[in-house]
Formats: C-alpha cells, structure tokens, sequence
C-alpha cells in the first residue's frame, strides 16, 4: 500500500512539473508572439490579414465566374507586387481592378518603409513626453540646463510632439561631434556601420533628439517622393494616351486616362499591372510610353535608394547656410551621414555608389545580351533596329522588377529566357544584401563581430596589439556571410516549392510535354518568388502560365510569392525599423566592448 502510495504521489508530481512546463512553454510562446511581435511577425500578419480579407471582397464583387482561389491569387499576386494573372484583367470591373491597384500601393515597399517611420515618430514622441514626466516629477522644476530637457521642452503638446524652436546649442553640438570625429577619422565617438559608442546619457539623449528629427523630416520626403512620382507618372502616361491612343483604346472598352493610371502605378509600384490583356505590347513602338514606364520603374525600385539620397543631397545645397535654417541642415548633414541609423533603403555614400554600378552593370549586361541573342528569334529579327533597341531596353528594366512584357516571352531566345531565370532570382539580392551588411547591428545579427579596433586610444592600452598581423573581417568578409546566408534562406524553399509543383503538373506535362516543361515552370516559379511576374504564357491565352495550373499548384504559388515578397525585409536587429530605447542604447556599447575584447583575444 506503501509502494502504491509513493507511486501516486511520484506521479502527480511529475504531472505537476510537466503541467508546469507546458504552462510556463505557452506563457514563453505567447510573449514571443503576441506580447512583443517582432518587425517580421508583423509584416507577415499585415499581408496575410490584407490578403485574406482583399480576396473575400475580390470573390463576392466579381461579375464574372471565377473560383476563390483565382481571386486569392489575383490579390496575392498585386499585394506582393508580381504581377502574375490567372484571371484576365480586361474581364474584372471597375471595383476588382481599383482593388487590384490600391493592393499593389499598400504592399510597396516604399508604403511599409513609411508606415515604420510613422510608428517611429510616435515611439520617440512618447519616449520625449516620458523623460519630460520624468524629470518634472523628479525635479519639480524644468532642467533647462539639461540638453535633453531644454529639447524635451520645445516640444508641442497640443501639436503631438512637434518641436516648435528647432534644435538646442546641445543637439547641434552632438551632431557636429558625431559627424566631425568621424569626418576626421578620429572615431573616439564612431565605429562601424555608425555605431555610436563612448557617449554620455546626456549625448545620448542628444543623439534621440537628431534621430527623431530626421524621422519626422524622412517622413515628409519620403512621402512627398512615392506621391509625387506616382501623380506625375499618371499625368504624363494619362494625357499622352488620351491624345494619341484614343480610339485604340476605346475600342478595347477602356478609357485612356484610366489605362494610363493603371501603367503608372504598375510601372512605379513593380507590379506589372496593365488592363490590356497583352500587357504593353501595343505599345511597342512608342518611346515616349516606353521610357516613362522605364524610368517609373527605375524609381520606384533598384534606383530608389539612389535617388533619394541625391534628393537629400540637393535640399542640402538649396538650404542657405544661415542661422535660421541651421536645424534642417544639421539633420540633413545626420541623415546623409549616418543613413541606415534611420532609414532601411537609404545608405551611405560608398554603398549608394555601389548600388548605382550594379544598377548600371546588370542593365547594360542584360541589355547587350538582349541584342545578341535575339537575333536568333525569328520574332525580333524581324522588327525594326529603333523597336530592337527601344524594346531591349524596356525588357530589361522591367525583367529585374515589374514584369511588363512588350515582347512575349516564349518568343525570345531560350538562352536569354535561362538569363531572366537567373537575373530574377538575384533581382532583389543588391539592395538587401546592401541593407543588412549596413545595419548598424549587422554582427549582432550575424553572432561574428569584426576583429579589428577603431579607437586608437584602445589599442594604445593593449600594449600596441595594433603592430600584430591582424586578420581582418573586414567588409568583404561580411558582405559574404550575408550573401551566403540569402542563399541558404532562398534555396530551400524553391526546391521544396518547385518539386511539389512538377509533381502535381505531371498530369499535364504529360498531356502537353512541351507547353508544361519544367524549365516553363521553373521559369514562373522563379518570377513569383522574386516578385518579377514575367511569364511564358499559354497557347492561345492571354493571362499567365500558372493559369493553366492545378488549383493546389496556385495555392503553393501563393506561397512562394508571399515567401519571396519577406526575404527582402531588414532583420529584426535593425536600427531603422527598432523603437527607441535604452536596450538599443546599451547594445552599441556592449558591441564596441565584444569587438574590442575578440580583437584582443585573437592576438592572445
């Protein structure tokens, strides 16, 4: 009796630890994904919920027969910028193709970006009004010998935070120091990919102030750019189709300037979204469209980066360098000079020049390949030199992003078909490479920290490890780790992805051999994935190849396309997307001190 006694009594406590286990597991999981969501987490849920909730409207508003999972597809597919159509967009109405248009703006990159420095805005605002509490409650007075106070009390309560006099002698003096010593290569103050260290809590406090400062203007440029753009893009496409296409068009059913505004925010947006059921192939001898969209394209994606900063650059030199507008030109100076400590798509001088040599390298590459190889086409070969050239250079501008065709895609040289695999699969991979291998957490992200000292007063106490040979981690090195860890994140899927789509196809590669071949479905795998949207078509119809597909095979597609619009994200250890707080604060420090110490412990 005993025996059984203790047995019961082991058990129940063992009940009781494993009850306790699954409790505090839960707890954990539910901290980890509700209590404090992460940046990515939360992108997730965004296009999931907007997706979800899109496609019902898309589905009960439709005029015509079409099934759920088209209508999935179809919102997917703008939301995340691809552009792939399993649906007609001539046969939609008005209300699933204003639809189709609003998803492909609020999925854009540019609109999450602005969305996040927003919420930023409103976090350093309410860190402000905090601190403010704070010290009225500690004090019971206004510090206005503090440098942190006397900006804190410039700010508007009744205009949400707005600072009403501009910048103290205190934040202007950090912002002169940060810059200075950096400029200067004394870096007491900097260290790589501009963290800033050694400070005191007052320049600390000094160093929110300038970043919030130039939150708030970033809003307003960065808003200003994506409407700006967009308006004129619909403008210029708008009044030159109404002029000189009008009875064209008409005949098609449509209305010029609504075809014009659909090209200019498919063309800005990357989503290769156009109501003519043939894309812009219409349109093939007109440079005036062609290049408009071209340069669309340009600056709503791989050249966005570069011409914001040239953007800032300018307002810099149009500022008088007076007292008056001293404040907008030291947060200027702090933006240009210190890019990704604020923004995800802006960087720093030496990165955007690099950014724009692969934007002009990758073009002229794909552009004289097109010329080569499509001498080869029959198609091509029998257009004019003005259309070959002109047309080249659309098709490669829109291959890395946007998807509009103006020449059919299974007409081309299949050795340039296998290039546009490729070139879609690394489209995305020179501005998030850029992102990540300049975010100021970028060896907190990556666990390897650089073994290299910047201060020199540092080194002088290390009893001169400096005159050891160092092997250094230098920026190649990490620019490798950044891109074989891509890789890794990218391949998997794809295979996984592509083997389940061959696999359930098999009935119609089998049927049709040559239209279902696995290069064809590789090929459209690969521009949904990278969120391009060509596609080789099918015989006889004008919507996408994956039209023909299985409805399991579009649903795994869906997948892919969601998969593929997240992996250019910034990580979660990223400066520009982080609401600011003292934990940030302490990470710059203690990365200074691990970098120093592995540095020191390497020359042990």
């Amino acid at each position: 009796m005993a025996a059984i006694e203790e047995g019961l009594a082991s058990t129940l406590i063992n009940f009781r630890s494993q009850l306790s286990w699954i409790q505090t597991s839960a707890r954990n999981i539910w901290h980890q994904f509700f209590k404090k969501p992460t940046f990515l987490q939360l992108h997730w849920v965004y296009f999931i919920l907007t997706c979800l909730i899109s496609s019902l409207l898309f589905h009960l508003f439709s005029t015509i027969n079409i099934n759920y999972v088209d209508s999935l597809f179809m919102v997917i597919g703008s939301m995340t910028q691809t552009g792939l159509n399993t649906v007609n967009m001539s046969d939609l109405n008005f209300f699933q193709q204003s639809l189709i248009m609003i998803l492909s703006m609020i999925g854009s990159p540019i609109v999450v970006s602005i969305i996040v420095i927003l919420v930023r805005k409103r976090a350093f605002q309410k860190r402000f009004k905090t601190k403010k509490r704070e010290e009225e409650k500690r004090y019971h007075t206004s510090l206005t010998t503090s440098i942190s106070s006397s900006f804190i009390a410039n700010l508007d309560d009744h205009n949400e935070g707005r600072v009403r006099n501009g910048f103290v002698s205190g934040v202007q003096n950090i912002v002169q120091l940060v810059i200075k010593s950096n400029r200067l290569k004394d870096n007491r103050h900097v260290d790589r990919n501009a963290q800033f260290h050694g400070l005191s809590l007052e320049e600390r406090e000094c160093v929110h102030c300038v970043e919030y400062k130039a939150v708030e203007l970033l809003g307003y440029v960065v808003t200003a750019y994506y409407v700006i753009w967009q308006f004129l893009g619909c403008i210029v496409l708008g009044t030159y189709l109404s002029t000189n296409y009008t009875e064209a068009i008409s005949t098609n059913g449509f209305n010029s300037w609504w075809l014009g505004i659909s090209l200019a925010i498919g063309a800005f947006n990357n989503s290769g979204i156009s109501l003519l059921d043939n894309s812009v192939i219409p349109f093939g001898d007109s440079s005036y469209i062609l290049l408009n969209m071209s340069l669309l394209m340009l600056a709503g994606n791989t050249a966005f980066p570069i011409l914001l900063r040239w953007i800032l650059r300018q307002i810099l030199n149009l500022i008088p360098d007076t007292e008056k507008y001293e404040e907008w030109r030291e947060t200027l100076s702090f933006i240009l000079k210190f890019p990704r400590r604020v923004y995800t798509n802006l960087f720093s001088s030496e990165h955007t020049w690099c950014l724009l040599a692969l934007l002009i390298f990758f073009n002229a590459f794909d552009w004289t390949i097109f010329e080569i190889f499509n001498h080869y086409s029959t198609e091509v070969s029998t257009m004019s030199t003005k259309s070959i050239i002109l047309d080249g250079f659309f098709q490669t501008v829109s291959m890395r992003s946007s998807g509009f065709t103006v020449i059919p895609i299974s007409s081309l040289f299949i050795g340039l078909q296998t290039l546009y695999v490729i070139m879609m699969y690394i489209s995305e991979y020179p501005i998030t490479i850029t992102m990540r291998s300049s975010n100021v957490y970028e060896e907190r992200s990556l666990g390897i920290y650089a073994r290299e000292l910047h201060n020199s007063d540092n080194i002088e106490k290390t009893g001169g490890i400096s005159d050891l040979p160092m092997r250094r981690r230098d920026r190649f090195y990490f620019v490798q780790e950044q891109f074989r860890r891509q890789l890794t994140h990218d391949l998997w899927f794809l295979v996984i992805g592509a083997l389940m789509i061959i696999s359930i196809e098999s009935s119609n590669f089998n049927r049709d051999p040559q239209t279902f071949s696995i290069f064809n479905i590789i090929f459209e795998i690969v521009s949904a994935y990278g969120g391009v949207g060509l596609s080789v078509g099918l015989p006889g119809k004008t919507y996408s190849f994956c039209g023909g597909w299985h409805n399991f095979s579009r649903l795994i597609l869906c997948a892919i396309m969601l998969r593929g619009r997240h992996r250019g994200l910034p990580v979660d250890i990223d400066k520009a997307i982080q609401l600011p707080g003292d934990k940030l604060d302490f990470a710059e420090e203690q990365d200074h001190r691990i970098r120093a110490i592995s540095s020191m412990a390497y020359h042990l």
